[in-house]
């Protein structure tokens, strides 16, 4: 007995059916893990670059500083750094009558934490002078 054709493609359609392609649908097969592993490790590079890009910033931002400053023509400048150090690094008479006397900040912060040590580190917030031996 012949088919109509219309017989045929009813067999046809039976015979193929769950048959991906041929339903006009493909399975895409598509690894999640590779994909996320490309995305984070594309973030990651760009992340370390712009930190590498801010940190180079930084230090040549300093850099000039620096040498803008070591570099300045303004007398007044000079002098106060001068005049700064120098009070910071030697010893001067502040108030002879009162007996206040200036000393390196070195000198005084020795001096200050032998007097702690000395006390047994009464009065301050932490044991950290303790550790230091005595002179």
């Amino acid at each position: 007995m012949e088919m109509t054709a219309a017989q045929e493609a009813v067999a046809f359609e039976e015979s193929h059916a769950g048959h991906p392609v041929l339903d006009g649908v493909e399975e895409e097969v598509i690894n999640v893990g590779f994909v996320m592993g490309i995305v984070l490790g594309t973030v990651v590079i760009v992340a370390g670059l712009v930190l590498f890009g801010f940190t180079l910033t930084e230090v040549t931002s300093r850099d000039i500083r620096t040498r803008v400053l070591a570099e300045t023509t303004y007398p007044e400048l000079r002098e106060a750094r001068a005049s700064a150090a120098g009070r910071l690094t030697q010893f001067g008479v502040v108030d002879q009558a009162q007996g206040v006397y200036r000393i390196p900040i070195d000198r005084a912060i020795d001096l200050m934490v032998n007097e702690q040590f000395q006390n047994g580190g009464a009065g301050d917030y932490s044991d950290e002078l303790r550790l230091l031996p005595p002179n």
